[in-house]
């Protein structure tokens, strides 16, 4: 039988009590950076992506949000975010995009791993 990794936590902070406060505030901020990932690539299929939006049925699927959970779990500051990213037009609005702007339809594999929320809040 593998230990999976919070099974190894979980033994970590049995044998070491002091350890618990730590291992909750580390998955705190996987939970954290996890919900970031999620509203920037939610916010890039359905804003910056040309010349039709992902489903959002398909997007409900991937993310594990209902059909307006979708439509509301980005917001205009993660539109922006992404934008900059992928190099768009910052001065176009999230509106302005939806009803078939263009914008750029580049690929956005940094989402997640090069983006520092720091720096863009």
């Amino acid at each position: 039988m593998t230990i999976t990794s919070p099974t190894r936590s979980l033994f970590a902070v049995h044998n070491d009590p002091a350890l618990l406060l730590d291992h909750l505030a580390d998955a705190r901020r996987d939970r954290d950076r996890a919900a970031e990932r999620i509203r920037l690539l939610l916010a890039y299929a359905r804003e910056h992506v040309r010349p039709c939006p992902y489903r959002l049925a398909d997007l409900a699927d991937a993310s594990g949000l209902s059909l307006s959970g979708v439509r509301t779990h980005y917001d205009r500051t993660d539109v922006d975010i992404v934008a900059a990213l992928i190099g768009a037009d910052l001065t176009r609005t999230a509106r302005t995009a939806m009803v078939g702007a263009e914008q750029s339809t580049q690929s956005i594999p940094s989402i997640g791993f090069a983006y520092s929320p720091e720096e863009h809040r």
